[in-house]
């Protein structure tokens, strides 16, 4: 490192020697993944994987303030928003360069506090300082390269993986850096007492490297994930990729006065299931430009309107009265959208109730079928565990399918339904028969179910090759789960499932 010496307006000099002995106290000569380290003219890196490298900017007065960051915090997210870099390509971190145009009122103690935080961030995933230069400047200029070696030879993550149907996974709280980030701009420092988490999101993030490495390894055997790092914004990313979206707004201050806007404005359409809708754009703070913002409501019923919690945040219907009579008064839920589909409000209203359809899912595997119940490091583990329990769900659901076709019932509602009827299984001459006694309270019901399971599993023997195998069977029960669960292409004609199932008095 080559700078001519700095002083931070005292009698003693900021030399660069008492930099270099500050830093030294914080970051060690010597590192496993060094073969020559800092005070060379080059570092020489000891590498037995591919490595993923990266650099950054964060400068003052844009990507931060002195104002509300300490000098602790300056150094912990200088060095973690560019590890969060080497997480979304799947790397593991290994080490870094560092960069610094310190101007004049910089001094030791601001310097200690600086490099305690980045220690912080470098001891945590054990990655070593390599080198760097130092220089004056008018503001504080940071730069750092980070580097870090894949998982496996070969497997690394890239943005441009995803394909349509490909489902989309977020590690963390979306938006909640970014409420921090407002938060602090208005109060400062005193936006910690009321938004504690939201400006540690900010000034602190964490990088998801376990998460990056895992979803790696998880493209061993399979096709590999698309992986990225969101701090750029999710719904940015996605339209530079030319990729759909369709998300929820937060019912925020500016949201809310959005909606206060159309309250009367005509042109409300019908959205679907008691839904009315009506098209709008939208500039959010942070936004460079509008977006399509469709806006959805519905009126609730009832004689008293119910303040309801969502993380915290108050969500509130909106009033409408009728003045000359006073007496109807009409409270409204509202769903404020954000989209980049040129679909009609129609099918925009249609697609935001099948994502909440498949939220169900996903909270039907992890609280009612414990998919949620395991957590190891151990990747094989998890998988099998995972498996077992998507096997289970998936022959649950083709179970409850087969017997109430018309409607989709959880594992809570189905279970017990299902397994009320008291039965006596017989086998003879290979074949196995359930009888259902006549005097059990369900006995209809139950009777129904198994006609229609009995119907549809008949159907698939008669379709399946003779002789029947375990394989023909096998693949008829796969593509039926594939079409009629997940939706997949279109539905294969059963014709007698329906049939049959009219047919049961």
């Amino acid at each position: 490192m080559v700078a001519p010496p700095m002083s931070d307006g005292s009698a003693a000099p900021l030399s660069e020697d008492r930099i270099l002995a500050c830093l030294a106290g914080y970051f060690p000569q010597t590192h496993p993944s060094l073969l020559l380290g800092r005070g060379d003219d080059c570092a020489v890196l000891k590498a037995e994987r591919p490595l993923c490298v990266s650099s950054d900017l964060f400068l003052e007065d844009i990507h931060f303030r002195r104002s509300y960051f300490t000098p602790e915090d300056t150094g912990y997210k200088a060095l973690a928003v560019n590890v969060s870099d080497l997480a979304g390509c799947g790397a593991r971190p290994l080490g870094f360069t560092l960069c610094l145009g310190l101007p004049a009122w910089v001094d030791m103690e601001w310097l200690n506090r600086f490099f305690s935080g980045m220690a912080e961030v470098a001891g945590q995933h054990r990655m070593a300082l390599a080198g760097g230069d130092l220089s004056r400047s008018k503001s504080l200029h940071i730069s750092i390269t980070v580097w870090g070696e894949t998982a496996d030879p070969g497997h690394f993550l890239v943005r441009g993986g995803s394909m349509p149907g490909d489902v989309l996974f977020v590690v963390g709280p979306l938006g909640l850096a970014r409420v921090g980030l407002a938060q602090l701009e208005a109060q400062g420092r005193q936006a910690l007492e009321a938004w504690p988490a939201a400006c540690a999101a900010h000034l602190r993030p964490a990088p998801q490297v376990d998460a990056g490495l895992m979803l790696a390894r998880a493209g061993y055997n399979a096709r590999p994930p698309a992986l990225m790092d969101l701090s750029d914004g999710i719904m940015r990313e996605l339209e530079a990729r030319a990729q759909p979206y369709l998300f929820k707004l937060r019912l925020s201050k500016n949201v809310k006065r959005h909606i206060e806007r159309l309250f009367r404005v005509s042109g409300w359409c019908d959205a679907g299931q008691g839904w009315e809708g009506i098209d709008s754009t939208l500039a959010l703070t942070g936004w460079e430009d509008k977006r399509r913002v469709v806006v959805l409501r519905r009126a609730l019923k009832g004689e008293m309107l119910v303040a309801q919690e969502d993380n915290g945040q108050q969500l509130l219907g909106f009033i409408e009265a009728d003045r000359k009579g006073a007496k109807r008064i009409t409270g409204y839920e509202y769903a404020v959208l954000v989209t980049n589909l040129d679909h009609e409000i129609l099918s925009l209203g249609q697609l935001y109730r099948d994502r909440a359809d498949a939220e169900n899912a996903f909270d039907e595997l992890k609280n009612q079928w414990g998919w949620g119940g395991f957590t190891t490091h151990d990747l094989h583990r998890c998988q099998l565990s995972a498996r077992a329990v998507a096997l289970i769900y998936n022959w649950w659901s083709l179970f409850v399918r087969l017997a109430s076709p018309a409607a989709r019932r959880e594992a809570t509602t189905s279970r017990p339904w299902l397994m009320s009827s008291v039965e006596r299984r017989t086998e003879h001459a290979g074949q196995t028969t359930i009888t259902l006694t006549g005097l059990h309270a369900l006995f209809g019901k139950a009777r129904q179910v198994l006609m229609r399971i009995s119907s549809q599993l008949q159907t698939w023997v008669a379709e399946a090759a003779e002789p029947l195998n375990i394989k023909s069977v096998w693949q008829l029960c796969c593509d039926h789960l594939k079409h009629t669960l997940a939706a997949i292409g279109p539905p294969p004609t059963l014709r007698l499932l329906p049939d049959h199932a009219n047919g049961v008095k």
